[in-house]
């Protein structure tokens, strides 16, 4: 635990954990070997690679070689924490140069574990030269059974994402929309006074309170199936985000007076277009807390979503 971890020009022999960072942490230029052949290493685990934590981490992969990882383990090559709904994954993870020696099954690259809490539904790393062919990709959580784990489909960004293998539960997309657009994932804090708060919350604790839907031009490629994921008392949401992708938050007591929101993780100079009912004749008063600043700030109404998106981050759209 702690930040700004670094460890590189690494080797790793029979390992059951090659490593699990809590801060920010880069491993580099490193080799993983679960099976050297050493006669002397006797009643051990299967191996495991890399952990990625559930809260607060950046952890970054670069030209790493995981070697003699054999088939039907327990333990895979990445891994994840995905035990509470607290603690939910906020801020980027990323891998480039991944090798796999010799050729590793699908079904042994990823062990992302099915649970219904927000570190299993908001799990992603981005892929900026893919193990399989390179290319940018983004890897987010998938699942079979929509209902009993509170995610359907919220990582399906756009019809250029494909399921692998079902044990896994990831679904990889091109980073690179059909049509152009670059996708990225973003993290923002939500909080509703009395509904959804940032402390307290507990490790098992998945009430559900709403949802966050996907909108945008992308989504001309569901056949009408929602793209969804539960939205608890905890906070936080993290998803895809695109120059016209958006997410629809709804929640299941109505229109909150007030929602607090936070920055998390952004594009580099992009934006996140957040939506949200209220009744028609609401009146809005949109304020901002810089942390190192006294600017102040008032939000401008505009005729337009186009208009809001274009904006300088002050503007907001209510179509009545």
């Amino acid at each position: 635990w702690g930040s700004r971890m670094e460890v590189e020009q690494f080797e790793m022999h029979d390992t059951e954990l090659m490593g699990q960072a809590f801060g920010e942490g880069w491993f580099g230029k490193g080799v993983v070997n679960g099976f050297s052949g050493n006669t002397h290493v006797t009643g051990r685990n299967p191996p495991g690679g890399f952990e990625w934590y559930d809260t607060h981490t950046q952890a970054l992969l670069t030209d790493v070689t995981f070697r003699n990882f054999p088939s039907g383990q327990t333990s895979k090559i990445f891994q994840t924490l995905t035990h509470a709904d607290e603690f939910k994954p906020q801020v980027i993870n990323g891998l480039s140069g991944i090798v796999l020696e010799p050729t590793v099954a699908e079904s042994e690259v990823f062990g992302n574990r099915r649970r219904p809490t927000g570190a299993f539904r908001y799990f992603s790393v981005v892929d900026r030269n893919h193990w399989q062919g390179g290319g940018e990709v983004i890897i987010g959580s998938f699942s079979a059974l929509p209902s009993e784990d509170g995610l359907g489909d919220w990582w399906v960004m756009h019809e250029n994402c494909e399921v692998r293998d079902p044990v896994q539960n990831v679904i990889f997309c091109d980073r690179q929309g059909p049509g152009g657009e670059m996708f990225d994932a973003a993290h923002i804090g939500i909080e509703i006074p009395g509904l959804i708060s940032g402390t307290g919350g507990e490790s098992w604790r998945d009430d559900v309170v709403g949802r966050t839907t996907l909108f945008g031009d992308s989504m001309s490629v569901s056949q009408g199936k929602e793209r969804w994921a539960s939205l608890t008392r905890n906070r936080g949401v993290t998803g895809p985000v695109s120059e016209h992708l958006g997410w629809f938050l709804t929640v299941d007591n109505g229109a909150p007076k007030r929602i607090d929101l936070s920055i998390g993780q952004l594009p580099r100079n992009g934006h996140l277009i957040l939506a949200t009912p209220f009744p028609k004749g609401t009146t809005f008063t949109l304020t901002r807390s810089l942390r190192w600043s006294d600017e102040n700030f008032s939000g401008v109404k505009v005729n337009s979503l186009q208009a809001a998106v274009d904006g300088s981050g002050a503007e907001y759209f209510f179509d009545e």
